[in-house]
């Protein structure tokens, strides 16, 4: 649950800024503020490297709990065989 929030935040996060660049094909709000500050440093660091990296994270994470998952599974079905 707790890696599933932040995860749908930084879609989120991307989702609207795709939808809020002006001049993208995808625009689908026209108000100010717009993202047109993020295509510039310092603001340009959080899409082009912060989002990735936290991508990253979440899906290292997602793979170590399945991992993790499946080692607990074997092993309660190993304890059960033999006993």
């Amino acid at each position: 649950m707790w890696n599933l929030l932040p995860t749908a935040d930084l879609v989120l996060a991307i989702f609207l800024g795709i939808t809020s660049a002006q001049g993208s094909p995808l625009q689908l709000f026209y108000s100010s503020p717009g993202s047109a500050a993020m295509q510039y440093l310092p603001w340009s660091f959080v899409p082009m490297v912060l989002v990735p990296i936290y991508l990253i994270m979440h899906a290292t994470i997602w793979a170590q709990l399945r991992v993790r998952r499946a080692g607990t599974r074997a092993a309660i079905r190993t304890a059960q065989r033999t006993a």
